[in-house]
């Protein structure tokens, strides 16, 4: 299995050109890349007051403005999360594989900043945080860790794991408390040099204001002698302040690195932290990379800070501006939510309705693609505002973005896509294969046929890498098509093979899907049959076959014969019929064709006419039958 995996990741170096094994289907044309538009893509969360998502909305009721000029928004493409009943509901077509029935599971990562928890405060929290682990779907892959967490993300869909190792997560922040009694907003207040928060702290813990102990009189009455109670309360304040301020920025910078790490990881993540509060003021703190981090590694913060009581068992005494002390932590909360499209909610004890709104929110999101300008591609953080016209909608977007200067290009992600053991299902992608004799030796070609939803609108770039039951690469490579359909045929010895393919839009979205397959010719050790293939292009013209959808009322049935030196087709017959996948009678049946392609093998063909079918599933059956009685039978679905 190590061998397999070692092989399959040399893929990469095989992607920056076809195999040398990979065939062009015969008088096909190159294909070439279209320029089309520049594209900044970006994922948006539109909720309605309760969190549910609202669907439906299309580009135009979404406005983009980048540093305050209006952008056009070319696609609004709404990305749901699919539940396991959605799925059971999709069976899977034995004629295509797609990722459309699949759902990978969403990523999520419950960060617990503990050096900002109490050790109590936390346990209700981390309780609740287990409770949320068990409302995920079976498919949803979570992980764990300190905010501090150093090292590669490791996400599971072992829960039961998961939900152990939270309970070890015990907050280990302790409570700020000097000589004096100082409330944290004063603190700051001091400690940037204000006097009439000075004054105030002075009064209270000293007995007399400031300016009494200042006063030059009262110092001569008492010989020089200065009380230090003032001084003491303004430098344990400014100690205060800078000790806060620090812990926020490590918090910070901790969270960073955890957005670095999760960017190594392709599609949409979601970050749960957990904490009492973060002062992060934002005169002193931006957040704008931050955000712009976030956005290029498609990573959404939800903040649940933990309710601190107004009256702590633990305290002997209450800070004197504990409800402002309360709003600076949430302040900072907040604004950290807002820079990376999540929200902040108050968590009171082990309550599960926060948990069950992020839950809510995170079962659909749209993605943007808008119109770049030249200036994007100088790398600097660029603010975007996103709104959508009508009333009661929430959305939930990055307030910044950053387009690097050489963003990764197609080939690129198509590689990350190929090598990465997930399947990607933001673009729905359907292959299917078609096994021939190759007429130059003995071995067999096969046709890998792909397509991507978008259709003949779409630039879509394919990448695929087939690999035999050794985990050798038998061949690979990549395939620009501007119609979102793409056709290559490749030379293999017959055996057992796993195809995977990737594809990434115009818009960024991108999809893989495996197909496991055998490579061999159906029929008798008299006659080799192929697969029946579908196409929609005209006779004489270079096979493409139909993937999984009809698009035109014509359809052509294609397969060939291959029979020993000197056979004839004399004496056969094939017929074709299209029949609905319910298994009800047939629809149509025509007469197929056949026309020789070299020594002992021959093409058989039929055309069928398809403007009266009703949308719907349908099978095309090829019967050959012998003048000896004898009968083959081959077949392959369609959508129409």
């Amino acid at each position: 299995m190590a061998s397999r995996a070692v092989r399959f990741s040399s893929a990469a170096a095989l992607l920056a050109l076809v195999a040398s094994r990979t065939l062009t289907l015969e008088g096909q044309d190159q294909p070439v890349f279209r320029s089309g538009v520049d594209l900044v893509t970006v994922d948006v969360s539109v909720v309605g007051p309760d969190g549910r998502p609202v669907e439906g909305l299309t580009a135009e009721r979404f406005q983009v403005v980048v540093d305050g000029i209006p952008r056009r928004v070319l696609s609004a493409v709404y990305v749901p999360h699919k539940s396991a009943a959605s799925r059971a509901a999709a069976g899977p077509s034995p004629h295509f594989t797609s990722n459309e029935e699949i759902e990978p599971g969403r990523l999520l990562l419950i960060a617990v900043d503990q050096q900002h928890i109490r050790r109590v405060e936390g346990l209700a929290a981390l309780r609740a945080a287990a409770e949320f682990v068990d409302q995920l779907d079976p498919s949803d892959r979570v992980a764990a860790a300190p905010l501090d967490h150093i090292g590669p993300i490791q996400f599971t869909n072992h829960h039961a794991g998961v939900k152990s190792y939270l309970q070890t997560l015990v907050g280990t922040a302790s409570s700020l408390r000097g000589q004096f009694n100082l409330g944290l907003t004063e603190a700051l207040a001091i400690g940037d040099g204000q006097r009439t928060w000075l004054d105030r702290a002075v009064l209270r813990e000293c007995g007399q204001p400031l300016s009494r102990f200042e006063s030059t009189a009262r110092a001569a009455e008492a010989e020089g002698f200065r009380d230090p109670c003032p001084v003491q309360v303004e430098q344990e304040s400014r100690g205060l302040s800078q000790e806060v301020r620090a812990n926020a920025r490590a918090s910070l910078n901790q969270l960073t690195g955890l957005i670095a790490r999760l960017a190594e990881i392709d599609g949409p993540k979601t970050l749960v932290l957990v904490s009492e509060g973060l002062v992060a003021e934002p005169q002193l703190i931006d957040l704008t990379s931050l955000g712009a981090a976030a956005q290029a590694a498609r990573v959404t913060i939800y903040v649940l800070q933990l309710e601190q009581p107004i009256f702590d068992a633990s305290e002997s005494i209450v800070s004197p501006t504990l409800s402002q002390d309360l709003q600076v932590k949430g302040d900072g909360l907040a604004r950290l939510a807002g820079a990376a499209r999540g929200a902040h909610f108050r968590l009171v004890g082990a309550d599960s309705h926060p948990f069950q709104r992020i839950l809510r929110e995170l079962s659909g999101y749209y993605l943007l693609a808008f119109e770049a300008t030249p200036a994007d591609r100088d790398g600097r953080t660029r603010r975007i505002d996103i709104s959508v016209a009508g009333r009661g909608a929430i959305v939930r977007a990055r307030p910044a973005f950053r387009r690097p200067a050489d963003p990764a290009k197609n080939e690129e992600q198509i590689v990350r896509l190929l090598r990465n053991p997930r399947v990607a299902t933001e673009l729905p992608v359907r292959v299917t294969t078609h096994v021939f004799r190759e007429p130059a030796d003995h071995r067999l070609r096969v046709v890998i046929s792909g397509e991507a939803e978008g259709g003949s609108s779409d630039q879509v770039t394919f990448g695929y890498v087939l690999v035999d039951d050794a985990g050798v690469i038998a061949a690979s490579g990549r395939d620009p098509a501007p119609d979102g359909r793409f056709s290559q045929a490749v030379a293999i010895p017959d055996g057992r093979y796993l195809l995977k393919v990737a594809a990434v839009d115009s818009t960024g979205r991108v999809g893989s899907v495996e197909r496991r397959f055998a490579a061999r010719l159906s029929g008798t050790s008299a006659i080799g049959i192929s697969d029946l293939a579908l196409t929609e292009t005209a006779p004489g013209q270079p096979l493409r076959p139909v993937v999984a959808r009809t698009v035109g009322d014509r359809l052509g049935a294609v397969l060939e014969l291959y029979g020993s030196p000197g056979w004839k087709v004399e004496g056969l017959s094939v017929r074709v019929e299209v029949q609905p996948a319910d298994g009800h009678a047939p629809a149509i049946s025509v007469p197929a064709t056949f026309s020789a392609i070299g020594a002992a093998s021959w093409r058989v063909r039929a055309e069928v006419n398809l403007r009266d079918l009703a949308p719907g599933s349908y099978i095309v059956r090829a019967t050959i039958a012998a003048a000896d009685g004898g009968v083959q039978k081959v077949e392959r679905g369609f959508l129409r």
